[in-house]
């Protein structure tokens, strides 16, 4: 049985299918939130996330580059959620946040699955580990979302409170680019802030500006995908947040 193994490598094993396929896209960094094994309600990786409603402090990073996500304290830990065959951390909008640091500079590539489950204005779903290094925010009008690294990327796609989508971002100045699931591009300038790191349910720093939000899954990759492979990647994150592309 043990020449089974031989040929295959780990992500092969842990990882089929669609799985397999977005692993061999060679992620910087890659977060599914669906598998409790990376789940740890504490920075020492001792107490694992087994239930729902469990605190989340670490969610390992699946690349193996070891860019694990970690909520700067106890307090700030989201919860593990589960309903309806979906898995997911929610974010409360007031103090949960989780970040990690790690070089990532233009171009970059970075495809979430999300809900806004509360329309605050300006607060920020997404962002680089540094201040405006690639945030995905609400903005007004409800349910208006924005793209910012130092300038606004404004798009027309609304995602109305409460719904599940996937947002597919560019980071690359003058030449970035945003979608919502399979909808067409908004091109432009987003600014030249590089995120050199990612954050999640708040602004980089974690210290403002937190969402009320569901969070399914993320892949974020330095250089920029061919369309096919952003493809494979949306397909992913759709089947996490149950979303028909």
């Amino acid at each position: 049985m043990a020449m089974l193994g031989i040929g295959f490598g780990l992500t092969t094993i842990r990882y089929p299918g669609i799985d397999r396929r977005v692993a061999s896209l060679s992620p910087t960094a890659w977060y599914d939130p669906s598998d409790l094994s990376t789940l740890w309600q504490d920075t020492g990786k001792t107490t694992a996330v087994t239930a729902a409603d469990d605190p989340v402090r670490v969610v390992e990073d699946i690349s193996g580059n070891g860019n694990d996500l970690v909520a700067p304290s106890d307090a700030a830990r989201p919860l593990y959620k589960t309903a309806g065959g979906l898995r997911w951390l929610e974010f409360d909008g007031t103090d949960d946040a989780m970040a990690d640091a790690f070089t990532l500079v233009r171009p970059w590539e970075r495809i979430t699955a999300l809900r806004v489950l509360t329309y605050v204005n300006s607060t920020a779903m997404l962002d680089g580990y540094t201040l405006s290094g690639g945030r995905l925010r609400m903005i007004a009008p409800d349910p208006g979302l924005n793209f910012f690294a130092g300038s606004s990327l404004d798009f027309t796609d609304e995602v109305a409170t409460g719904n599940d989508f996937v947002a597919t971002m560019r980071g690359d100045g003058s030449s970035s680019r945003v979608a919502i699931d399979g909808n067409a591009y908004a091109t432009g300038n987003a600014g030249t802030n590089d995120p050199d790191g990612v954050s999640v349910g708040a602004r980089g720093g974690l210290t403002a500006l937190f969402s009320n939000m569901r969070y399914y899954g993320d892949f974020i990759k330095s250089g920029t995908m061919s369309d096919a492979d952003i493809a494979t990647v949306r397909t992913w994150a759709a089947g996490k947040a149950g979303v028909s592309l």
